[in-house]
């Protein structure tokens, strides 16, 4: 008799400690899931990575730096998605050298990035399809190098609408440079605007309705936005992710839904500006008690499209906090 009202007494407390876990990962509960994205850009466009696409010493340098912040990103278990231009790919392929690969498992540098930490730091296509590449070709370039497409659209046209980029990629896209290649997106991220004056900067996961409905939820199509919440600034600062945080202590976040937020990276200036691998250091050690509370879940992009399908059923959040 006393062994059956132990056992009893065991399944009770242990079915409050599922009841418990439940609570803290399951679907009904508010998140804010978070990873830094990186891009880097054509030389012709962009005085930062200038340098970087037309000197093999700066090429050189930024790419240990590439590596030296993914061990810090891996090291301290965040999440990064480095999206990539075709120039750099180009570059990766003319200019790494043997005893450079012999430092990152024996891969060029993308190849390695995305096999290094499965889960944490991701390569994705980034385009913008001005000179003569498009997505389809940076998908190519990044099979060339032995990075399997994901489907990430990495940066494309939102605004104003008569001018917006993505609709189109709803269906598959042939590459213009390699046009026998086809290559299908799945997920937007980074909707944009000239100058980035008029950016889409909602944070949650939806799918779009159209050129001129982009912030609405079509569930009859498939293509889904990652919003790219607080938006594309360039500083290492986690103030508008904390000041969310604060407002999911305070209840003023919806219940039981999935928030998201990322933070832009300067791929071309980490060789050039000894300050960014240490803000991206300290940026993750001040998220660290939100992350162990459950708050805050470090996440690419890919694992954020999972997590919304498989634990919140799909909902769609289109918000400004």
């Amino acid at each position: 008799m006393r062994r059956m009202s132990w056992v009893v007494v065991m399944a009770a407390i242990l079915g409050g400690l599922w009841l418990m876990q439940d609570i803290l990962i399951g679907a009904d509960r508010t998140r804010i899931f978070v990873t830094f994205v990186s891009h880097n850009e054509e030389s012709i466009s962009n005085a930062p990575c200038a340098p970087v696409m037309t000197d093999p010493v700066r090429f050189a340098a930024n790419r240990a730096a590439v590596v030296s912040l993914a061990q810090v990103v891996w090291d301290k278990r965040a999440t990064w998605n480095f999206q990539s231009e075709w120039e750099y790919l180009l570059r990766l392929n003319d200019w790494e050298t043997a005893a450079e690969r012999d430092r990152t498992q024996g891969k060029n540098l993308v190849h390695f990035l995305n096999t290094f930490a499965p889960g944490h730091i991701q390569v994705d296509a980034h385009s913008h399809e001005k000179r003569g590449y498009n997505y389809a070709d940076v998908a190519y370039l990044l099979s060339y190098l032995n990075v399997p497409p994901n489907g990430i659209v990495g940066g494309f046209v939102v605004n104003p609408p008569a001018d917006e980029s993505w609709t189109r990629l709803r269906a598959p896209l042939a590459g213009l440079k390699y046009k026998d290649y086809t290559w299908q997106a799945t997920t937007l991220w980074g909707g944009g605007s000239a100058g980035h004056r008029n950016d889409s900067n909602a944070s949650g996961i939806w799918r779009p309705k159209g050129s001129n409905e982009f912030e609405v939820d079509d569930p009859s199509q498939e293509l889904l936005v990652v919003g790219n919440y607080p938006g594309t600034g360039t500083g290492i600062d986690g103030t508008s992710i904390l000041g969310l945080v604060e407002q999911l202590r305070q209840g003023r976040l919806e219940s039981g839904r999935m928030y998201t937020a990322t933070i832009m990276i300067e791929q071309c200036e980490l060789d050039n500006n000894p300050a960014l691998i240490p803000a991206v250091g300290l940026l993750i050690d001040q998220l660290q008690a939100d992350v162990d509370r459950g708050d805050v879940v470090w996440a690419t992009l890919t694992e954020m499209v999972r997590v919304w399908r498989e634990d919140y059923g799909s909902t769609p959040l289109i918000a400004h906090p």
